[in-house]
């Protein structure tokens, strides 16, 4: 009698543990498919309406995420024409402005800015092209 209830109730153990495995990683699907919907929307905002070169928000996403996320934040949080942004809005925003500020250090003649834009295949064209913008536009520096 006392082994059918010890089966009985390592069974329901064995149910409740693997149960609770199985749990988070439900939740982690889901949660990377929210990232990859983001950043989908993201690099589409960011190369088509935004126009930054391919190779440039690659360089970004890749090597400086956290950079990245935090300047969003920011600019969520400091810039009033910022706060109704959705998050691949406000994503594609900060490697356009990163992007920018890189124009300008090639600009200036940095040479570590311009041997990574060279390096990334960024034009002189779509230096001048985003300089232009940035200054149609009135963007803050």
């Amino acid at each position: 009698m006392f082994e059918i209830i010890g089966i009985i109730a390592t069974i329901v153990i064995l149910y409740l543990v693997v149960k609770g495995f199985m749990r988070p990683s439900f939740q982690d699907v889901e949660a990377f498919e929210r990232n990859r919907q983001t950043g989908h929307e993201a690099r589409k905002i960011a190369i088509e309406d935004y126009e930054v070169p391919l190779a440039y928000y690659n360089y970004s996403v890749i090597n400086h995420m956290d950079r990245v996320k935090q300047c969003a934040l920011e600019m969520q949080e400091l810039s009033p024409q910022h706060y109704d942004y959705t998050w691949p809005r406000l994503l594609a925003s900060a490697v356009l402005f990163a992007f920018q500020n890189e124009c300008e250090l090639y600009q200036k003649g940095i040479q570590r800015t311009i041997e990574r834009l060279k390096s990334l295949a960024i034009s002189e064209d779509a230096i001048a092209h985003t300089l232009a913008k940035r200054e149609q536009a009135n963007c803050p520096k």
